[in-house]
């Protein structure tokens, strides 16, 4: 069964409060990297600078900033100045605009915080951007046209893995590694797989009036698994062992 996600306004991808920062509708929170003790950011276009929810600093193209953990508190230095929090976040001054890490670009906004006396990066970012940088990585674009609707069907499942996942951790929702789902950022996004999140905007599974539980993989080798004898997920209806036709579909 097929259902709209209420309230998702993707088609705005923010809008603006106090001191004009940007908050998401449904979003998500990707790890990026963790167990850092320093790291180094270099901008190429204009960015701000919000530490503990407050706005604070502007940066500007060629600024660099060294964030680092001190005193049990995030600590940002920029030229001559010292900022520090709890938590520190970076937004484009252009909405349009991307920011960056690691040589990739991503939409939304960029977190730092400490979690274990040591650095993660979270990239949060509405839902419907996040698929976009999913799918391609995960499926690609080689089947092209010839099997859009497939292209469509497995967008729906990413889509529901990555609602499955909200709020179960703390600090953020999903890995941007195998641990969950690949996500490549903009810098993935293709024009085919960006039109199959747009053609099924909001739609994710559902049974007997609950979001579903849902696991996808490369291969199945010809035949699936009861979800039980691999994950502690318990019983679930739908999720039986079945063969993949002879030979094998998959």
């Amino acid at each position: 069964v097929l259902v709209l996600l209420k309230g998702c306004s993707t088609g705005v991808r923010f809008t603006e409060v106090s001191q004009d920062k940007p908050v998401f509708h449904k979003p998500i929170r990707v790890l990026l990297d963790s167990g850092k003790d320093l790291i180094s950011l270099t901008f190429s276009s204009s960015k701000i600078i919000y530490i503990d929810n407050k706005r604070t600093a502007s940066l500007k193209k060629g600024d660099k900033l060294f964030i680092t953990y001190v005193n049990k508190k995030v600590t940002a230095k920029l030229g001559n100045r010292i900022l520090s929090g709890n938590s520190i976040e970076i937004f484009t001054a252009d909405k349009k605009d991307l920011v960056s890490f690691q040589n990739k670009k991503y939409r939304g906004i960029l977190r730092l915080i400490a979690v274990n006396n040591r650095l993660s990066v979270i990239n949060e970012l509405p839902l419907e951007d996040y698929i976009k940088g999913v799918v391609p990585m995960e499926m690609g674009v080689a089947a092209s046209e010839k099997r859009y609707e497939a292209l469509k069907a497995f967008t729906i499942a990413a889509r529901t893995y990555a609602v499955m996942n909200l709020k179960t951790r703390n600090t953020f929702d999903v890995f941007s590694d195998v641990r969950d789902q690949v996500y490549g950022g903009a810098g993935s996004e293709r024009v085919l797989t960006n039109k199959a999140v747009n053609e099924t905007k909001n739609l994710i599974l559902r049974h007997n009036q609950t979001n579903a539980t849902v696991f996808y993989h490369a291969s199945c080798g010809g035949s699936t698994e009861d979800v039980g004898n691999v994950f502690s997920r318990g019983n679930i209806p739908y999720l039986k062992e079945i063969n993949d036709g002879n030979p094998p579909n998959c």
